[in-house]
């Protein structure tokens, strides 16, 4: 895909040479011109931050090998006090190993969730602290505080630090790629977006089932409280077509965490 470096280096000088034009020379032409390319260039700018899978600023896993039939279910947003027991009830019955992007304010506020979902055998990577509104308006240094927190958060309980990160809405900028290299982290991204959060459960369930494909990672939210029963049903249907549930770091070849110095 597209990269921001590429485009950069490819508009730049354009709206440079654009806007030396507007100066010099009269008339409207060079001045829409320069405003055209200037727009044009924000526009990138955004939908590159907007879509983490493009990545566009930095490298973010989203799938696994597309040859294989192994899928990967991940959680975004949790743990949530009613709904994450009873998510980790059905994988438990269906002895599905998934992967929970947690919090670290409500790992706070449900330790023994966070531990159930470890003891478990799932896998936990880091969601920020806060998750907050403006999380990607922060600098490098206040995102890699963020991230460091709920590291110290996880660190704490199950002595080992999440490697894998998963950006809060899925948007990416330079200062979330400066943050990540600070703080050693891996992006993980989806090829399978379920939208439980916006869509009604049949409608989440019909697109999963059918845009399922080899190698996918897909995303739920455990903070929804449909979301389990969509999970069994989910599971089931992808069984009988004959889709194999692995952890996220055996689909896409990972460590999911790093020994603590």
């Amino acid at each position: 895909m597209i990269a921001y470096r590429k485009i950069s280096l490819t508009f730049l000088p354009a709206i440079l040479v654009s806007a030396l034009s507007s100066v010099l020379i009269d008339g409207w032409f060079p001045v829409a011109g320069f405003l055209t390319l200037v727009g044009l260039w924000l526009v990138i700018l955004i939908l590159g931050s907007c879509f983490i899978r493009w990545n566009f600023y930095f490298f973010s896993y989203s799938h696994g090998d597309r040859n294989s039939t192994a899928i990967s279910i991940t959680f975004d947003d949790g743990p949530d006090a009613v709904t994450t027991p009873k998510i980790l009830d059905i994988l438990e019955k269906h002895q599905v190993k998934a992967t929970f992007f947690c919090v670290g304010s409500k790992i706070e506020k449900h330790p023994d969730i966070f531990k159930q979902i470890i003891s478990n055998g799932h896998i936990a990577g880091n969601h920020s602290y806060s998750h907050s509104l403006w999380f990607d308006l922060l600098s490098p240094g206040r995102l890699a505080k963020e991230i460091s927190k709920t590291d110290a958060i996880i660190t704490r309980l199950i002595g080992r630090k999440a490697r894998l990160f998963r950006p809060p809405y899925g948007v990416t900028n330079p200062m979330l790629k400066k943050a990540l290299k600070k703080t050693g982290h891996q992006s993980v991204s989806w090829s399978l977006r379920s939208f439980d959060t916006v869509k009604k459960p049949e409608k989440v369930l019909r697109r999963v089932n059918h845009k399922l494909k080899n190698g996918d990672v897909v995303l739920f939210h455990d903070r929804i409280p449909a979301t389990a029963t969509l999970v069994e049903q989910f599971i089931l249907e992808a069984q009988k077509s004959g889709q194999k549930f692995v952890s996220l770091d055996e689909l896409l070849k990972i460590q999911p965490y790093a020994s603590v110095q």
